[in-house]
């Protein structure tokens, strides 16, 4: 059962943290949520009045329960508003400074019990921690959007973060029915990393092989029975998220030519202010939510059968998800579950494997 008296703060009133939020609020605990602005936060606040008058409304819930939503409830732009809470899930911008100075800030207002999670997408929670005293309950809490549908959490800790904090987590993510995995510093962003050989596929195979950005999805999609493909992902995710994110994943191999054509194609649109469905223009063009096909860079190109394309895209594929069972790091129901959740994905590895004599390491 949840636990009312648990004081949940969550920092940052963009697209996820708004959407944590409004998720949370339909569990009873004390929730606070902190915004940049003034405006922002009366924004969000009319929005869950709303939802809540609405559920009363419908029946949904009555109105004991919407007093008591309501009174537990609160959304400010004063981050003081969260020096009694137990956990602080931060979600502002994927910025590494300006996440470590949050964490400063907020090391002075929480209580030392306090847990200070992030909910970043590839910034390490080693990297962002104020001081070493926080270094036992500070770790990452990645929720994937939309968190209503995304049955799916990371937890990215440190090693120094104490088996307490990591208990203390898990039992919240239980009360949300959340299925989770915590991984080490060395294993942080696990999940994000499986698909990111494929990514860089994709743009390899476009760059040097000059097949258009539609023709690729569509091979993805057919091929691994994805719903979308990769560069259609990239604008439903954002291309500068996926820059910074990318950036960080691959800090240590960034110089490899493999790796280097999917950085050169997000930064080539950054610079011209491509963002993906957000700005209404990424790989593709978006008009009314539909997509269309984006002027494409001048490529080098070559010939390459269906065939090769679509060994190339299952080895990317399989490859990664060979690499986490051969270390141990995931097993094979929990890869299931990921790739369902985290691309909606129609078909398992696993039996994709089988059907075209792929043979895993372990």
């Amino acid at each position: 059962m949840p636990q009312p008296d648990l004081h949940i703060g969550i920092v940052g009133c963009g697209k996820m943290g708004a959407n944590i939020f409004h998720f949370l609020s339909d569990f009873p605990f004390r929730l606070t949520l902190v915004c940049r602005s003034f405006e922002g936060a009366e924004k969000i606040n009319k929005t869950f009045i709303r939802k809540l008058d609405r559920s009363l409304r419908l029946g949904a819930i009555d109105q004991a329960q919407y007093d008591f939503k309501r009174s537990r409830t609160s959304v400010s732009n004063a981050l003081a508003d969260l020096g009694s809470c137990d956990l602080v899930i931060e979600s502002i911008a994927e910025n590494r400074e300006f996440k470590k100075a949050l964490f400063e800030k907020l090391d002075q207002i929480v209580s030392g019990n306090c847990i200070l999670s992030s909910n970043s997408s590839s910034i390490p929670p080693s990297e962002i921690v104020p001081h070493e005293k926080r270094n036992h309950n500070t770790l990452g809490l990645h929720f994937f959007y939309p968190v209503s549908l995304v049955n799916l959490v990371e937890v990215n800790t440190l090693n120094s973060t104490s088996p307490d904090t990591i208990d203390r987590v898990r039992s919240f993510l239980l009360q949300l029915k959340k299925f989770h995995m915590v991984f080490s510093e060395e294993e942080n962003f696990t999940i994000n990393k499986l698909l990111l050989p494929l990514q860089a596929g994709c743009c390899f195979l476009h760059r040097n092989y000059g097949l258009a950005y539609s023709d690729l999805d569509e091979m993805v999609k057919d091929t691994l029975q994805f719903p979308m493909g990769m560069f259609a992902f990239f604008d439903h995710v954002g291309i500068d998220t996926m820059l910074v994110s990318v950036r960080n994943y691959v800090n240590d191999v960034a110089s490899d030519p493999f790796y280097q054509s999917l950085i050169v194609e997000l930064e080539n649109l950054v610079v011209r202010g491509k963002l993906g469905r957000k700005s209404g223009a990424g790989f593709f063009q978006y008009e009314d939510t539909i997509a269309s096909a984006a002027h494409e860079d001048e490529v080098t190109e070559q010939t390459i059968s269906p065939a090769e394309i679509k060994a190339m895209l299952i080895r990317w594929y399989l490859d990664a998800v060979d690499k986490l069972l051969a270390k141990g790091i995931c097993t094979k129901e929990e890869l299931e579950h990921i790739v369902r959740e985290y691309m909606n994905a129609g078909q398992s590895p696993f039996l994709l494997a089988k059907q075209n004599d792929y043979q895993f390491s372990v």
